[in-house]
């Protein structure tokens, strides 16, 4: 599964980081949060997609899931790794 937020910034919108935040009215750090850390969209932002016609209620739940995901790939990555220190 794709970052849905990453995904509509770069392939769906073309622009980079800062252009998305500037486009969006947020920080650079905030969008940056979000798509990448997961951390809350603000609501700024919610609303400036929500302007562009963008369902933000289904990116969110992408993007949700998407960060479950990833937390359940790297749980099992660290399973994997505690798993071999106690056989050592």
């Amino acid at each position: 599964m794709k970052n849905p937020l990453q995904e509509l910034r770069e392939q769906t919108l073309g622009l980079t980081l800062g252009a998305m935040a500037e486009a969006l009215g947020v920080p650079y750090s905030a969008w940056y949060a979000s798509e990448k850390n997961g951390a809350r969209l603000p609501h700024k932002a919610r609303a400036a997609l929500a302007d562009l016609g963008v369902n933000v209620s289904d990116l969110l739940d992408r993007q949700e899931a998407w960060a479950q995901e990833k937390a359940a790939t790297r749980r099992a990555e660290l399973r994997k790794r505690l798993a071999a220190e106690v056989v050592a």
